[in-house]
């Protein structure tokens, strides 16, 4: 099932839910939108600092 994280920094108080809306909305096509967004505080990196 493809996911999106996501760190939220323009507007804190966005949901998972009003983000799913918002990728949906600007998707190009259905399929291209993710099945779920999933808010983090960082994203993962490498151990050289990548994401």
């Amino acid at each position: 099932m493809p996911a999106a994280c996501v760190v939220v920094t323009a507007n804190p108080r966005a949901t998972e839910d009003d983000l799913l809306a918002w990728a949906k909305l600007h998707a190009p096509e259905p399929a291209a939108a993710p099945k779920a967004v999933h808010i983090v505080h960082a994203l993962p990196t490498t151990l050289i600092g990548k994401t």
